[in-house]
């Protein structure tokens, strides 16, 4: 995509396949060439490495090394609050806070994105009152100002809220409207970022901005995930479909930060995440961030550690998909104009997993048989059917099991039909010291009976 001296335009004709003898050659003469025209006389905006940036791409100075980082050329990374308590996918410890990594992201030409939500310990988050938020986001914001970093993007109040809120809260539209005039009164210029959807964010988008126009409370930067690939990527229609609403509603145009994207399917293909880089530069977006979808401190999956296996890559070494990344971190002067064979790209059908039929065992004495799961069985988790509890007043969940390690709001059971009715058996939640099970229901709408027990380390384990 580096601009090229030259005023023409050029056809790249992608063949099925280049030795291909007998039928199959006829075959492949008879198929349509996709064709990639690129037309050099036509550049249509500077590079700026738009798409390059990563959420929890950093998790604390020197971690990664500035060596991998600066190659790839960073535009933004989505980080945790100062002080945050967030553990992202089952880390020990807060990482990536803010004030920790500003500083790195500086040095290699990155600004930092303020998730403020990840002031929670878990995900999805779980509210802990007005007053608990509005003084976090008063506290973030002062010690922000206060720590002198200079290459702050904005302020992002909330995180995929069309599922990790709960209208058992209050009004979503409220406490953006409260949070955005708290933080204006407290810093009068750094940008404010949002919704931040994840899915249905068109229809949700709607209801959003029509919110926020009415209360004066427009985010700076509009900003939605691109994650999933159901129905292929068309990320330039969606961009155009925003822009449409913008000027209907009077709005804008506001720059967009997808800061988040590519589905875990895409994470270990660099072809797959070629075509998302290419769409976000078509579709002139101002930031995007790759996704993370294993540990943070990692580039946002660009590095493993040295060796493999899951944990902190301290000592890192690149996947290839950082060489693409390199590859995109390289490229100067102007990105021309492209039009690919479609504009939609492919999806991979997954289908529906047809699960195995359970395996039974003699349970504790008075329960009757019982469902192992984990050890030597084949049995993971069970699925019920829709409507199990339906109708019912009462009943009683019976399991055993040997907790050793529990993620904090990892499931022993959980029943219900979304965040407003549901009841689980969680080992550990936030307030909750480790081995302890917390029962926990939603909007008491729910009504049962718990029967938990431990069992010796070399009992039936449940997870």
């Amino acid at each position: 995509m580096k601009r090229i001296a030259a005023s023409a335009s050029t056809l790249i004709t992608v063949a099925a396949g280049l030795a291909v003898p007998g039928q199959a050659a006829a075959a492949a003469a008879d198929r349509a060439p996709l064709v990639l025209a690129v037309d050099v006389s036509k550049p249509f905006k500077p590079v700026d490495h738009a798409a390059s940036g990563g959420l929890y791409g950093l998790a604390d100075e020197g971690w990664p090394a500035d060596r991998w980082i600066a190659p790839t050329r960073p535009t933004m990374f989505t980080q945790p609050p100062p002080g945050a308590t967030h553990r992202p996918n089952g880390e020990p410890a807060p990482v990536g806070d803010t004030l920790k990594v500003w500083q790195a992201a500086k040095r290699n030409g990155a600004t930092v994105t303020i998730r403020l939500p990840d002031i929670f310990p878990t995900f999805p988050y779980q509210w802990q009152g007005d007053d608990y938020w509005y003084a976090q986001v008063d506290r973030i914001v002062r010690d922000t100002l206060a720590s002198g970093a200079d290459n702050i993007y904005g302020y992002e109040i909330w995180n995929e809220p069309q599922w990790t809120w709960n209208a058992a809260w209050g009004s979503f539209d409220e406490m953006w409207a409260r949070t955005y005039r708290l933080i204006r009164s407290l810093d009068p210029h750094t940008p404010i970022i949002g919704p931040s959807h994840d899915r249905d964010y068109e229809n949700g988008m709607r209801q959003f901005l029509t919110a926020a126009v009415a209360s004066g409370t427009v985010p700076d930067i509009i900003s939605w995930h691109e994650l999933g690939t159901d129905r292929g990527v068309d990320i330039e229609a969606r961009v155009q479909r925003y822009r449409e609403l913008e000027r209907e509603l009077g709005v804008g145009p506001l720059p967009i930060s997808i800061n988040e994207y590519a589905a875990p399917r895409d994470a270990g293909v660099p072809g797959w995440l070629t075509r998302h880089v290419a769409r976000l530069e078509r579709a002139k977006v101002d930031t995007a961030n790759l996704a993370f979808w294993h540990k943070p401190g990692r580039l946002s999956d660009l590095l493993v550690p040295v060796g493999g296996g899951s944990g902190p890559a301290y000592e890192a070494q690149p996947t290839g998909n950082y060489w693409v990344f390199k590859w995109y971190g390289d490229m100067t002067g102007n990105m021309v104009e492209t039009t690919p064979p479609a504009r939609a790209g492919r999806y991979i059908q997954v289908g529906d997993p047809v699960p195995a039929p359970s395996t039974r065992v003699p349970g504790r004495a008075g329960f009757g048989n019982a469902i192992k799961l984990n050890g030597t069985d084949a049995n993971r988790y069970v699925a019920m059917p829709p409507g199990v509890l339906r109708g019912l007043t009462d009943f009683t969940v019976a399991t055993w099991v040997n907790i050793s390690s529990p993620a904090t709001w990892s499931r022993i059971f959980d029943f219900g039909t979304g965040q407003g009715v549901n009841m689980f058996l969680t080992p550990s939640q936030a307030a909750t010291p480790s081995g302890s099970p917390s029962p926990t229901a939603e909007a008491g709408r729910s009504s049962g009976s718990t029967a938990p027990h431990r069992c010796p380390p070399d009992g039936p384990t449940s997870r």
